[in-house]
Formats: C-alpha cells, sequence, structure tokens
C-alpha cells in the first residue's frame, strides 16, 4: 500500500504548470490547438490544464458546450460534439493540430456502451483526424485493451476491452502520427505524488489488482507530453504508479519498449 506523501504538489495553477512541466513542453510555442474529447470528464478536465499550461491552445469537445462554457479557465473554447455523430466531428476538428481522446462508455450497452462510444465514438474521431491530416492523435484507452488478452473472451463492462482494441487497431493503421496511453485503475488525484511508470500491457496485467492504480494527473501529464515528445510517438503501453520517487524519469520506460502492433 502507499504511504502517504509528505508533500503535495500545487497542479491545478496553469502558472504552476508552466513552470513544473519538461523544457521540452515549455518551448513550445502557442501555436498547435488541441481538441480534446471528452473535455468535461475527470480525465479530459486534467489533460485541458495540462495542455494550457504547456502551452497549447485547448479545444474542448463536449455534447453540450453551453453546458461547459466557463467550467474550466484552461479550456479557449468549447465545441459540441458527440463523437457518435461524424458531423459532429467534421465541425469539431477544423482548423485543429492534434487530438488527445480521453472519451469512455457511461453504459455497458446500448449508445453510450462501449461498441458506440469506445469503439465508433474514436473511429470517427481517427477517420476525420486522417483526413484534415492532423499532426498527433492520443488516445487514452486502458491498461487491459490491446493484446494483454484474447478480448473476445473479455465480458467485462460490456466487452469494452474488445471495442477499445477495435478502436486502437483502427488508430494504430490510420498512418497518423499517435500515442496510446493504457491507464491502469484511474484515482481522481493531481498526481505528482508518485513514481509514473509505463510497461507493456501483458505485463500489466501480470500484476496483482493492488497495484493496478495510477493517478489521473500523471495521465493527463504524458497525455500532453506525448504531443511533442519523439520518445512517445508510435508507442502503446500501459501506464501505473509505483511507490518510488515523483521524480523517477518515466520516459525511459517508454523509450525501452518496442512498438506494439494492433492486437
Amino acid at each position: 500500500m502507499r504511504k502517504k506523501p509528505t508533500t503535495r504538489r500545487t497542479a491545478l495553477s496553469v502558472l504552476a504548470g508552466a513552470l513544473a512541466a519538461p523544457t521540452y513542453l515549455r518551448a513550445q510555442p502557442r501555436t498547435w490547438t488541441v481538441a480534446i474529447a471528452g473535455a468535461t470528464g475527470r480525465t479530459g478536465r486534467r489533460v485541458a490544464t495540462e495542455a494550457a499550461a504547456a502551452g497549447y491552445r485547448v479545444r474542448g469537445l463536449t455534447r453540450n458546450a453551453a453546458r461547459a462554457e466557463g467550467s474550466n479557465p484552461a479550456v479557449d473554447e468549447w465545441v459540441s460534439c458527440d463523437v457518435r455523430n461524424p458531423l459532429d466531428i467534421a465541425r469539431a476538428l477544423d482548423g485543429a493540430d492534434a487530438v488527445i481522446c480521453s472519451i469512455g462508455y457511461t453504459q455497458f450497452a446500448g449508445p453510450n456502451g462501449g461498441q458506440f462510444v469506445d469503439y465508433l465514438g474514436v473511429r470517427h474521431l481517427v477517420d476525420r483526424a486522417k483526413d484534415n491530416k492532423l499532426r498527433h492523435f492520443t488516445l487514452i484507452s486502458s491498461g487491459s485493451a490491446g493484446p494483454a488478452r484474447d478480448q473476445t473472451r473479455n465480458p467485462l463492462f460490456g466487452y469494452v476491452g474488445f471495442w477499445k482494441t477495435k478502436a486502437e487497431n483502427r488508430l494504430k493503421e490510420s498512418g497518423l502520427p499517435y500515442t496510446i496511453i493504457g491507464p491502469a485503475g484511474l484515482l481522481d488525484n493531481p498526481g505528482g505524488q508518485w513514481a509514473i511508470r509505463a510497461m507493456t500491457r501483458p505485463a500489466y496485467i501480470t500484476l496483482p489488482m493492488a497495484q493496478r492504480r495510477v493517478d489521473i494527473g500523471d495521465v493527463a501529464t504524458v497525455a500532453v507530453a506525448s504531443l511533442h515528445d519523439e520518445v512517445l510517438m508510435g508507442k502503446s503501453f500501459a501506464l501505473l504508479n509505483d511507490d518510488g520517487p515523483p521524480d523517477y524519469d518515466w520516459r525511459q520506460d517508454v523509450a525501452a519498449l518496442g512498438p506494439e502492433g494492433p492486437a
């Protein structure tokens, strides 16, 4: 079990985030518009804050832009976008440079289930991003998806692992520059408290369940880093925390991984 940290990172301030950001991110001018799908969700909110701190222009994609307006000062503009509707996506990605996708099912079956959100929604985003020749697509998926197991035999949560894997394959085969992050079980914490570790997903699923945890703030850190850090490009991996010091260089874990082909 993780011990209580002696210090806590004040992470939700844009200024503090900018000062803490790695130099390869701080050096980027505010010229990219990053569309964040699922920007009102737990993960999407933190990704938006991290992206703004790193100097990106943030476009929040959500089903109801009017309701989201003013909810997160890190978001420069809100765009109504139901990812199940390709026409919505065409409008939402117009003029964008990159996508960070953090959408996920809210039901085990039906229109808000994995088939329509985690697969078709991501597929629509990938296809339009490819048409628009976007510079990068980062998909926040699941540590248990991908080639970790035979997903046709994994019925958990309405076979969501199967649907997420199909979406990952669509991205891998699209020709887009991409990064696929498979988080462990998400904890709604700002991050910066524990070592971030990356590993192959077959290795990840051999870990005890108690070790399969990651702070959402750390997922956001890695997602935003993927936009310009070449070490993360074309990589697909599981992401988690361990009890090591928070200054551990998780990029060396990613650099040691080979590309992960379609499952």
